[in-house]
């Protein structure tokens, strides 16, 4: 009895040790990639601009970032999704003057395929690009050694009241890249919010 309880025990400690070996493994792997791996993450382009959307009667204000990704590292990367901040609050920050202003601002964001040039000389462009979206966007683009990428997100907020007022100065929006390293870059922008004059 006490040979077959000792035969159990040792396999269960074999078992465990190889669970244990396994993770290690993997956990020096991503170690490695993160070590190879030099990211920059850049702003390129933007259009912000007021908008009047007929549908809805409403006026709102669109951004878009073209945002550039150079892996400047040794290894491939991946960037697997975009993502707002888990928190809707910090996602978008309405702000007047230096004061965060109390009051949730209705925020849609999608990815877009056009150029923000080929947008400015066609606007029908755009109307095909919006789309509601998740709180996570999947991308799968791989990024290889030298390479650099370019992604573009659009950002459509409900900047105003009925009377045309701007609810705040400025919104800060914060987006988090997210890669196949286990490591996530923040993009932050301060989105100016201009009276509409029209």
């Amino acid at each position: 009895m006490m040979k077959k309880i000792k035969s159990h025990l040792a396999l269960l400690l074999s078992l465990v040790a190889l669970i244990v070996a396994v993770y290690t493994l993997y956990q020096s792997s991503i170690i490695r990639k993160i070590a190879l791996t030099h990211i920059d993450v850049q702003e390129r382009n933007s259009l912000l601009t007021p908008f009047f959307d007929q549908e809805s009667g409403k006026n709102g204000f669109l951004a878009i970032y073209e945002i550039a990704v150079d892996n400047h590292g040794a290894t491939t990367i991946a960037l697997e999704s975009v993502d707002q901040l888990s928190d809707v609050s910090e996602f978008v920050i309405p702000l007047k003057g230096e004061a965060v202003v109390d009051q949730s601002i209705s925020a849609k964001w999608f990815l877009v395929d056009a150029k923000i040039s080929d947008i400015q000389s066609d606007p029908r462009l755009l109307k095909n690009a919006i789309k509601d979206m998740d709180k996570s966007m999947p991308v799968a683009m791989e990024i290889k050694p030298g390479q650099t990428k370019t992604i573009r997100v659009g950002l459509v907020l409900d900047a105003y009241d009925k009377d045309k007022k701007a609810l705040a100065d400025v919104m800060l929006v914060s987006f988090q890249l997210v890669f196949d390293h286990g490591r996530a870059y923040y993009f932050r922008r301060g989105v100016p919010i201009p009276p509409i004059t029209y």
